[in-house]
């Protein structure tokens, strides 16, 4: 591993990928702490895996709100290729649900609806990010919370990058459409988060199955059980607010 990048100093690996390797850094100057996103190294000679790239780093480069990670550089250095990002200073939701599946109402209505803001912004530039899932929420010690990882976004305006009859992001948080392999939009984002609600007040996800075949199987078919008729504490009305967001016909 490296211990420097451009005007980066590498502390350690967060976490690698399919696609890209992520760094805790720090700014060599500044001493400002910093995400680093390395493009696999065996990827940076494919014109295709490099564009993508490219294209994250310039899709979040338009978004600018409290509730999406902020992107600060992107530079190719030494024929590899890197994404500056702000280090959060917190956990992911999937960690904290892993800890405590199921959450109080009014935190898991607290950052539902601080997603829904940061989702909002994105759509409002045409941004649809399409793999949107507890492992790429982060939640800040301060109480914020942060939409990340824009790598399978793509703008509305632009070409889709799959092909007919496939699909890209996480099954059990993937709308019908999208599992169809039909073009995500906003509502294909809003139904994730529609699933991630109810995983929170439930403490399950309702669509994930044992296998792959299993959940696409759920996610077509099955209509989730009332929260309200689990749990009678909750308020009157989350159950039409979850059906709707779950609601199978992107229209609805």
């Amino acid at each position: 591993m490296k211990e420097r990048i451009g005007n980066y100093q590498i502390s350690s690996v967060l976490s690698s990928g399919g696609m890209a390797t992520i760094y805790l850094g720090r700014h060599a100057e500044l001493g400002r702490p910093v995400v680093i996103k390395q493009l696999h190294p065996h990827l940076a000679n494919d014109q295709g895996f490099v564009k993508r790239f490219e294209r994250e780093a310039k899709l979040l480069g338009r978004l600018h709100h409290e509730n999406i990670v902020d992107v600060t550089d992107y530079f190719e250095l030494e024929g590899s290729y890197y994404i500056i990002l702000e280090y959060i200073d917190g956990c992911s939701l999937k960690d904290l649900l892993g800890q405590q599946p199921k959450m109080p109402f009014l935190l898991a209505v607290y950052v539902v609806g601080q997603i829904a803001h940061g989702l909002w912004h994105a759509h409002q530039n045409q941004i649809i990010h399409r793999d949107i899932k507890p492992a790429n929420i982060m939640l800040t010690k301060g109480g914020g919370v942060k939409i990340t990882d824009f790598g399978l976004a793509y703008a509305q305006e632009a070409l889709g990058i799959t092909d007919p009859g496939t699909f890209v992001g996480t099954p059990a948080y993937l709308a019908p459409e999208q599992i169809k392999g039909q073009s995500a939009d906003a509502q294909s984002d809003i139904y994730a988060l529609g699933v991630m609600f109810y995983e929170m007040l439930s403490g399950n996800n309702p669509f994930a199955g044992q296998t792959h075949s299993e959940t696409i199987d759920r996610t077509l078919r099955l209509v989730p059980k009332s929260l309200a008729r689990q749990d009678s504490e909750l308020p009157l009305g989350v159950d039409s607010v979850i059906q709707k967001l779950l609601d199978k016909n992107p229209k609805h």
